[in-house]
């Protein structure tokens, strides 16, 4: 007499998380933050204007520690998935155009409420570079690293993570609110969060961050720009303190072009059928 064991029932094979758990999520971020504030100011002090490039380097360290040693794919929770060359140039283009329409919010807020001169001017030297070596390491560091470790932190490893657990609006807010307090400048959080908002909807709609770090390089690029040029000695770009109409009217209507041209390239990603995803973010192009 044998004993016949009850087969049929099979342990399911347990789905692997692709996105670490909400809470270590903002442990690892709120690390971050703790390490950026204390390490800054020594960092500045230590290597002057290269204190800026170091300190965010030194940002994503604790995120790519931790995914390391979970073994979740760093690549992923990151977004650094590849998109196509128009994807790429359209990116270009609503950075510059937003940029322009930032521009002119900022000056509106700014007669509401006044950024505190002694700040405006800490924000400006912080950015003037006086020679070759300035330029490169506040290039650097302002263009390139900050635009790629902000996001691969806050539309990779914090957004991917909400849109796991909250649906694509919640998280889509959640990290572009937290973004813009992380930055502690009152009086820039609401351009700050709405060019948070955008970055956060197009990174969702491409599955990548390389369209946001596109636009975020091109945002940061003219800011750094215009604080060693004076933009209003250009009188074609600036007409009695405001952006002109000439500039800021062409802007508005590419940067909306832009965006719709934006959900229509990434379509593809976006079934129609799939009505499993938060869907409220739709645009009709």
């Amino acid at each position: 007499m044998t004993d016949d064991k009850d087969t049929s029932k099979e342990i399911p094979n347990s789905k692997p998380q692709t996105h670490p758990p909400e809470t270590h999520v903002f442990i690892v971020l709120g690390i971050t933050v703790a390490v950026m504030v204390l390490v800054s100011g020594p960092l500045t002090i230590a290597v002057g204007k290269a204190g800026y490039l170091f300190a965010e380097l030194a940002m994503i360290i604790p995120a790519y520690f931790y995914l390391v040693k979970y073994k979740y794919s760093w690549k992923k929770v990151f977004r650094l998935n590849g998109i196509r060359g128009n994807l790429a140039s359209l990116s270009l283009l609503i950075g510059l155009t937003m940029t322009v329409v930032e521009d002119e919010i900022d000056r509106l807020l700014n007669i509401l409420v006044p950024l505190p001169l002694e700040l405006l001017e800490a924000i400006s030297d912080s950015l003037i570079f006086s020679n070759f070596f300035e330029f490169i390491v506040i290039g650097m560091g302002v263009v390139v690293v900050a635009s790629f470790v902000e996001e691969a932190l806050f539309r990779g490893f914090l957004q991917g993570t909400l849109e796991s657990t909250r649906g694509v609006t919640k998280a889509v807010t959640t990290a572009s609110l937290i973004f813009a307090l992380i930055h502690f400048n009152p009086w820039w959080i609401i351009q700050i969060l709405l060019l948070s908002m955008i970055l956060g909807i197009l990174t969702w709609r491409a599955d990548s961050i390389l369209p946001a770090v596109l636009i975020h390089a091109v945002n940061n690029a003219l800011g750094l720009w215009s604080a060693n040029a004076d933009i209003e000695e250009i009188p074609v770009y600036s007409v009695n303190g405001h952006v002109s109409p000439f500039f800021l009217i062409p802007a508005i209507l590419l940067l909306i072009w832009g965006v719709k041209r934006f959900f229509t390239l990434t379509e593809h990603l976006h079934p129609a059928d799939d009505d499993s995803g938060d869907s409220s973010w739709e645009i009709k192009a």
